[in-house]
């Protein structure tokens, strides 16, 4: 999804000018301002040329340098030339149409090609004032886009793309039928739509634009930004062929950015989560999830436009800026009478597998009344006998480790220096997938099937104090 949205941003140098008003050879001018701004702004952004334009009829056209973006791999995409038309026969405002490149590529540190995206020369429109050096709006609708990936084996593809921009605080952007398809997993999004909503009244302009995009230039004008994201319509298959399934899925980010990192609030809802074949742990997913988090000194880089940075890289980056993940309410209704809560608190830590030190607390409500609703609703009318018998091996498992209270068990998360991971002081580090998984080379796609262990481990070590946990 981040290419529709850095061709938008692009798209923004052509506006920002007051071609109209003074003709190509100043529209030129303006143009390679800009980008040498955002040079200056983005080292990791670099145009091949300069800017040139010609003028025929009362037509001004523009054409933009290529643009190459070193990821953090030293892998590079490389951005062909833009090209703007507008007309020359309004001084204060006009429609501008910006043409986009057939294709990105990108190469890694040995000069291969290891992914594209395709475009097919795809247009978008809008409408800049040049007295207030800002947008009046700017639309687009991009069809059938691919993207290929050889690294991690994948392909994607995303049907429509929609771009609105039609306020001087506020973007919005949708996609229709997302679709990858992975080495060992497969995944789908029917509808995904952002917005974005920038801080105070001062235009769309190209800092803040581009901005949005990578917070080396968001720090030069809007520190804050606020994004409401929505996925509709969401499936994933992994490599056991298990599919799980979500209506719709919402959340509310706020992002605030000092210096070099980022301090966000996640405010997430999740709606109606299936699973096809039923696995054993099904009844513990949620029919409605919420979960309120916060995120203190997250790198920039992880947020910017990066793409090609691996797990290990990620992980790495966020010790070294000593990331902190607080949750602060999380709160599951499963299906039956199990009823999910949970707090915790984690930092990051390059040196353990799952990259985080830190406890989590999970309280289930309703694990005894689920043995009885399983055999009544499975066993009792003829159900699936063999999966009421694995849910209920679980169910008895999860008991076996809980500290009960009334009808709530709780669980006590510990992941420590040492890369133990610790529930209620059972050591499960041998048996849990955190420690076993293989990193990806990328952050999309690939990924391994997450089931739960079938029997306690045969050692366990004693419960770590609250007080005393080590993040």
């Amino acid at each position: 999804m981040r290419f529709p949205i850095i061709l938008f941003f692009l798209a923004a140098l052509c506006l920002n000018s007051q071609a109209h008003a003074f003709g190509a050879s100043s529209w030129q001018t303006q143009l390679q301002n800009e980008i040498k701004k955002i040079e200056a702004q983005s080292p990791d952004i670099k145009a091949q040329g300069e800017v040139t334009t010609e003028e025929s009829g009362g037509v001004i056209r523009a054409i933009l340098p290529t643009l190459i973006v070193t990821s953090p791999d030293k892998s590079q995409w490389t951005i062909p030339s833009i090209t703007l038309q507008t007309n020359n026969a309004d001084a204060l405002t006009g429609p501008v149409t910006i043409t986009l490149p057939a294709q990105i590529t990108r190469q890694n540190a040995g000069k291969r090609d290891i992914a594209a995206m395709g475009i097919g020369q795809q247009n978008l429109s809008g409408t800049w004032n040049f007295a207030s050096n800002s947008f009046q709006s700017l639309n687009g609708n991009l069809k059938a886009l691919s993207f290929n990936d050889s690294v991690i084996q994948s392909n994607s593809t995303v049907s429509d793309v929609t771009i609105a921009a039609t306020r001087p605080d506020s973007i919005d952007l949708s996609a229709i039928n997302i679709a990858t398809a992975g080495e060992k997993s497969r995944s789908s999004i029917g509808k995904l739509t952002l917005k974005y909503k920038l801080p105070g009244n001062n235009g769309l302009s190209l800092l803040r634009i581009v901005g949005l995009l990578n917070p080396a230039l968001l720090v030069a004008e809007n520190k804050r930004l606020a994004l409401d994201a929505t996925a509709e319509q969401i499936s994933l298959t992994d490599s056991d062929n298990q599919t799980t399934t979500m209506e719709k899925l919402v959340s509310a980010i706020q992002v605030e950015e000092t210096g070099k990192k980022v301090t966000g609030h996640n405010q997430l809802q999740a709606f109606i989560v299936h699973q096809s074949p039923e696995s054993a742990y099904g009844f513990l997913l949620p029919r409605q999830l919420t979960m309120n988090s916060d995120i203190d000194d997250l790198p920039g880089e992880l947020i910017s436009f990066a793409p090609g940075m691996s797990l290990a890289m990620a992980k790495e980056s966020m010790a070294r800026a000593g990331t902190r993940i607080t949750i602060r309410e999380l709160n599951s209704q499963g299906f039956g009478p199990t009823v999910i809560t949970g707090h915790g608190n984690l930092k990051a830590n390059g040196t353990v597998p799952a990259g985080f030190t830190g406890r989590i607390t999970l309280n289930i409500q309703g694990l005894n009344d689920a043995v009885a609703s399983m055999q009544s609703q499975l066993l009792n009318q003829g159900g699936n006998k063999s999966l009421a018998t694995q849910s209920m091996l679980v169910t008895m498992m999860l008991q076996g480790m809980a500290r009960q209270n009334g009808n709530r068990s709780e669980f006590i998360i510990d992941l420590t220096p040492e890369g133990q991971i610790l529930v209620n002081g059972q050591d499960l580090s041998g048996v849990l997938p955190a420690n076993k998984v293989r990193l990806p080379t990328e952050l999309p796609g690939g990924g391994a099937a997450i089931n739960p262990p079938t029997q306690l481990p045969s050692r366990s070590v004693p419960v770590v104090p609250v007080t005393e946990t080590k993040i």
